[in-house]
This record gives C-alpha cells, sequence and structure tokens, in this order.
C-alpha cells in the first residue's frame, strides 16, 4: 500500500511540474486541496493561525483560530480521514516543505518511521508516509526555516542528550524532505520541552524556547547559520515546570507577532502575546482557554 501511494504521489507531482499551468490569483477562488495562506499554523486557510489537538481515542480535532485576542478560538471540528491513528506520537508542525505547503509529521510508534500529514482546505489532514526514521531521538520539534532555505527545519534531541539540526530541502528524491542532520552545538540533556517560538526577537529569524527540568524557559535567538543556528540563550522570567504542553510561531491576536501557548495541568490554555522584542518577548498571560486535557498532544 504504502509503495503504490508513493508511485501515485511521485507522478502527480512529476505531472503538476509539467503540464499544469499557473493559476492566476483571484480573490474568490476556491484554494487548492493541500494549501496553506502563508501565515504560520494557518491549517484551513483563513490566514488565522489555529492549533490541532490529538485526544486519547485517537482522534484529531482542529480548533480553528479567530484572530482576536480575546476569544482566539472558536469551535472545533473533527480534522482526520480515514484512518488508524493510535500509533503516533510526538506530533509537530514543519511548515513547507518540498512536498507540501504547511506539512505536519507524526512517529510510528511501531518502527520509529516519521510521517507527514497535510492538511486540506478545509483544515482535515491525510496521512502520507515519509522515509525518515526517527527512533534514536527523545523529542522533536518544527522550528520554522532557521537556515534560509526556503523551507521547514527540525531540531531533535537523541537519548543521549545531543540536539540535531535536520536541514528542510529540495532534494533529489520526492521523499527526501531533509538533508543529513548537523550536531547544534550546546548541552540539551535537562531539556523537557523544545518549542519552535518563530521570530519573537524581531529580526527575521525564527528562534527557538528550551525549558529545563527545574521549570526554566530560554529564549534561543535564531542566527541563521546551519553550523551555529542559535546565539546565547537568555532566561525568561517565572516558573513554567506547571505547563503540560507548548505551541509557538502562531499569531493567535492577529497583531503580526508570534504568540506563546501553554496549556497547565487542569486543561487551561495560556495565551502569552508576543512583543517582538528580544529582552521582554512576551507579554503577561491569559487564560484562553479551558479543558484541553483531553489532549495527549497539541500542535
Amino acid at each position: 500500500m504504502r509503495t503504490r501511494w508513493r508511485a501515485l504521489i511521485s507522478a502527480f507531482a512529476a505531472l503538476a511540474a509539467t503540464t499544469m499551468p499557473a493559476l492566476a490569483h483571484r480573490a474568490d477562488a476556491a484554494p487548492p486541496l493541500f494549501a496553506c495562506s502563508g501565515s504560520p499554523r494557518d491549517f484551513n486557510v483563513d490566514t488565522k493561525a489555529d492549533v490541532y489537538g490529538f485526544d486519547r481515542s485517537a482522534r484529531i480535532w482542529l480548533m480553528r483560530g479567530t484572530g482576536s485576542a480575546s476569544a482566539p478560538f472558536s469551535h472545533r471540528i473533527a480534522a482526520q480521514d480515514q484512518g488508524t491513528w493510535d500509533h503516533l506520537d510526538n506530533f509537530t508542525y514543519v511548515g513547507r516543505t518540498r512536498n507540501w505547503p504547511c506539512a505536519v509529521y507524526a512517529r510510528d510508534t511501531t518502527n520509529g518511521t516519521l510521517e507527514a500529514f497535510e492538511p486540506d482546505r478545509y483544515g482535515r489532514v491525510h496521512a502520507f508516509w515519509s522515509s525518515i526514521n526517527m527512533r534514536a531521538y527523545s523529542m522533536f520539534t518544527g522550528v520554522g526555516d532557521l537556515t534560509g532555505s526556503g523551507y521547514g527545519d527540525m531540531l531533535a534531541r537523541d537519548r543521549a542528550g545531543v540536539l540535531w539540526l535536520f536541514r528542510g530541502e529540495n532534494g533529489p528524491d520526492y521523499w527526501d524532505v531533509f538533508k543529513p542532520p548537523l550536531r547544534v552545538p550546546g548541552t540539551w540533556k535537562s531539556v523537557t520541552a523544545l518549542v519552535g517560538a518563530g521570530d519573537v526577537t524581531g529580526d527575521g529569524r525564527p528562534d527557538l524556547l528550551a525549558r529545563d527540568g527545574t521549570g526554566v524557559l530560554r529564549l534561543s535567538p535564531g542566527t541563521g547559520q546551519a553550523t551555529k543556528p542559535f546565539g546565547p540563550a537568555v532566561r525568561l522570567g517565572g516558573d513554567w515546570k506547571w505547563a503540560t504542553a507548548f505551541i509557538g510561531g502562531g499569531d493567535y491576536t492577529g497583531d503580526g507577532r508570534p504568540d506563546l501557548l501553554a496549556r497547565d495541568g487542569t486543561g487551561r490554555v495560556w495565551l502569552s502575546p508576543g512583543r517582538r522584542s528580544s529582552a521582554a518577548p512576551f507579554g503577561g498571560r491569559t487564560v484562553v482557554g479551558t479543558g484541553w486535557g483531553a489532549y495527549t498532544f497539541l500542535f
């Protein structure tokens, strides 16, 4: 079945590249089957950042963004196609790859393979296969385009505590979306959460948030260099040990700046608005949702 899907999708990609004419932009035109508006985490092509939740029954739900600071989410909708999803973990948003405009990846717990998921224009995700094996890594996260290639990159920490950068690329094979990993300098063994934060410093480069076991959250500013992708980490205020999940990189308030979402142990979701400042990247947090404890993964 996997081989058949690969053959079909590869054939479609080749046909599209050689025979399909470019379409003129029309404001009222329906978006293609797989499409994103270009706004980070906009999964249903309405220019508003959204959130997916994977619940304990292995179902995926889309929490639709509104772009309103006071009420950033509206009703949720069921967001998966046919299939069984209970073999997956570590969902993460990667963004543009050579195959898809706003890809999400997850790991198959049975064999370690990374699987790709692409939203359609309604925000429903459809599964495709990848040839990358992530069994050796204890956590990984999409971080945006760290290197300026035009494709989303991914960070993965192995079980020895070493952090690796998977650079997005337009490789020779349709299924090769990342270059071989490069080791990221620094000590990452104590990290309990990695968050692709988007450009929170305002310098045009995506940044990284990392929480350690004591609850300290640090901001590592992006440099744009593949061999040394981050500058010196800066400690942010407060104790973040309470957070059971983070989501970064999306503009949930509609002001054009990436915000930070964090869920607590009671299922409440807190929003810290982005300020585009390296000295104080986020404002004071407020509760913007409840009942999110039903989700084992938020992405």
